[in-house]
């Protein structure tokens, strides 16, 4: 971290100090990443079963953007809060960009599995895996936003790392898109290759169970932080309070 950084950093603490967590943001807050941890596991399932939903005769929906939807009425829920640190908002404008983005990009993945060799659809399954990675980010970096309001610096720490860890576990997902339509494309292609790209790209199926990490870990985060909302609620709400001011 630069100098500049942190002395940004260090001129947002006072400002996080005395944000007033009135009983109706801490009630929004609690309702927001209580959704946001419902939708995780409810996108899991529903995604790991690879169900999908008819809208239109030609055009079908994966079952799991219901999880996306759910999280995001969480992230409405905490819309409702204001500027709780400088970067609050700008995380749910992204939070909100990228529930869009993949609720758009959802469809792309059952005409991938279709057509894995069509480039365009390849990319574009590309683009939602790494949506969904960064969602996942994000939604730990509001738990870190929040717990930087609350100067419970553990929490802040725990959530940080929660989020660079599901960051690159999501993205294992990947090697698999990619070694599926490589070895389909040179297969059609008649190329010699074809053996070689699964032992390249391939992950192999214990690896699989590493995308259930990235879930856990923001579930975790989710119901800590909405916890931490309840038990302030419960305390009277007010001012966020330093370390060891009195209580």
């Amino acid at each position: 971290m630069s100098e500049q950084a942190f002395t940004n950093y260090r001129r947002d603490e006072p400002s996080c100090a005395n944000v007033a967590l009135t009983p109706a943001k801490l009630l929004a807050i609690s309702r927001g990443f209580l959704c946001l941890f419902w939708g995780l596991p409810v996108g899991l399932m529903l995604f790991t079963g690879a169900i999908s939903l008819a809208v239109f005769r030609q055009f079908r929906l994966p079952a799991y953007v219901i999880g996306v939807l759910i999280a995001y009425c969480g992230v409405l829920h905490l819309r409702r809060t204001g500027s709780l640190t400088p970067l609050w908002n700008r995380r749910l404008r992204m939070a909100i960009l990228l529930a869009l983005l993949q609720v758009y990009l959802a469809p792309f993945l059952h005409w991938w599995e279709r057509a894995p060799t069509q480039s365009y659809f390849t990319a574009n399954v590309i683009v939602l895996l790494f949506a969904t990675a960064w969602a996942f980010f994000v939604i730990n970096m509001l738990a870190a936003e929040l717990a930087r309001v609350l100067r419970d610096n553990t929490f802040r720490i725990e959530s940080q790392l929660s989020a660079w860890i599901s960051f690159f576990l999501m993205l294992l997902p990947l090697f698999e898109v990619l070694a599926v339509s490589a070895a389909l494309q040179a297969s059609a292609g008649g190329s010699s290759l074809v053996e070689f790209i699964p032992a390249l790209f391939l992950l192999p199926r214990w690896a699989s169970a590493f995308i259930v990490v990235p879930f856990t870990l923001t579930m975790a985060v989710a119901w800590k932080a909405k916890e931490q909302a309840l038990h302030r609620l419960a305390a009277g709400g007010g001012p966020a309070r330093t370390e060891g001011s009195p209580r």
